[in-house]
């Protein structure tokens, strides 16, 4: 059971995460329904791609699939850290870090879609999620403090 504060606000970065997940996929859903209701595409068109799909529903379905990329390490890693029971702080801010890092991602995938923006922004994801998982690993593979 998550009994200290460490452990809840940890399971509550990922429940933050799940969160942005779900609402890419509500506001896929609404866009999805609202270009086959206005004809802009139709059902047999992305019957089997959604690739027909109006632009807008395109980089909300991309982002939404992203959600199922690298973050599933993130979600691996906070799964260790409770079964083994010692999230720090510095686990924390760095759970949290990465997730806040997730929604700015998402952010611009359905706006602007700067690839410039986006990638600096995966790239710091990239590097905090790599800390948190040696943050995890090294303390529980090498018995090192932490």
């Amino acid at each position: 059971m998550v009994a200290n504060l460490f452990d809840r606000l940890l399971l509550a970065a990922s429940f933050a995460h799940v969160l942005l997940t779900l609402g890419l996929l509500i506001r896929l859903g609404f866009l999805r329904v609202a270009a086959v209701r206005t004809r802009q595409v139709s059902i047999r068109d992305v019957a089997l791609s959604s690739d027909g799909y109006p632009e807008h529903a395109l980089k909300v379905g991309k982002s939404f699939s992203n959600q199922f990329e690298i973050p599933m390490l993130f979600y691996f890693g906070v799964a260790v850290l409770l079964i083994f029971g010692n999230v720090t702080l510095w686990h924390v801010v760095l759970a949290w870090a990465f997730v806040a890092l997730r929604y700015l991602h998402a952010g611009i995938h359905i706006t602007t879609n700067n690839v410039n923006q986006r990638f600096a922004v995966y790239l710091v994801g990239v590097i905090v999620l790599t800390g948190l998982m040696l943050s995890i690993y090294l303390p529980i593979l090498f018995g090192l403090g932490g």
